[in-house]
């Protein structure tokens, strides 16, 4: 759980967005979390790689349970220095991209 804070606290000081929402990206995870347990999921996957990927990057931390995310393009470019994609894709299974240039593109920012 201490880990899961501390990477909430760094995608927080990064973001444009104000804490607040980042608090409710940890409160959505720990839900998830709850229900992933008790489901037994063994996967989990978010479409675009902003706050569905934040919430399944902190809902992996909690459980353990593996994740990735399809990263789209024009969402994730638009500030791509405020989405803490590094982070993302470093405690990722995988990360998936619809296009070469998708790709590339993500390639630069991480």
């Amino acid at each position: 759980m201490a880990k899961t804070g501390l990477v909430a606290l760094k995608m927080m000081k990064r973001s444009s967005r104000p804490a607040l929402f980042h608090l409710a990206y940890l409160g959505e995870a720990l839900v998830l979390a709850q229900w992933v347990i008790e489901q037994r999921v063994r996967h989990i996957h978010a479409h675009f790689g902003t706050n569905g990927a934040e919430v399944a990057m902190l809902c992996h931390l909690l459980t353990g349970v593996p994740y990735s995310f399809t990263v789209h393009g024009p969402d994730e470019f638009d500030r791509p220095e405020f989405l803490g994609l590094p982070e993302k894709v470093k405690h990722a299974a995988f990360v998936c991209v619809v296009s070469s240039f998708t790709g590339s593109q993500l390639c630069r920012w991480i």
